[in-house]
């Protein structure tokens, strides 16, 4: 291993430190569009879940779009494994909720997660083969989105 690879990973881990002591927050996002319904984005704030590389793909560019598509973005940490359906939950206001994912793992999906689909949500899942795990992955969670 050369010594950039060593730094960065220290870096990465650092932060991923410093978010189980302030771990992200949800937010709510303003869009330009009068549709009606819910957008409801959940994923990792920052980039390797390290705030100290920047705000993650996904959340950089997703956000920026959506907000072209509806009037309000809700964003929900992947972070916050144990508040996410909790606070799924509680942004539900109308008929059409959409709640588009970006789990990656099987360990950050919460066990009641899939519980929400028979509460109303639209559940969606952009999966990208980042770890060369698309079958494994697809055998356990596909058929539930």
């Amino acid at each position: 291993m050369d010594v950039c690879r060593i730094k960065n990973s220290l870096w990465n881990r650092s932060g991923q430190m410093v978010n189980l002591l302030f771990p992200p927050k949800f937010e709510m996002h303003y869009g330009d569009s009068d549709l009606q319904f819910n957008l409801i984005f959940v994923t990792s704030r920052w980039d390797y879940r390290s705030r100290f590389v920047g705000d993650g793909f996904e959340y950089r560019n997703f956000i920026y779009a959506f907000k072209k598509l509806v009037n309000k973005v809700y964003f929900v940490p992947i972070e916050n494994k144990q508040e996410i359906t909790k606070t799924i939950r509680n942004f539900k206001k109308t008929e059409k909720t959409i709640v588009f994912s970006v789990f990656q793992q099987l360990k950050d999906i919460p066990k009641d997660y899939f519980e929400l689909s028979k509460e109303g949500f639209y559940l969606v899942n952009w999966y990208t083969d980042d770890d060369m795990l698309f079958d494994k992955f697809s055998k356990h969670v596909l058929n539930k989105f």
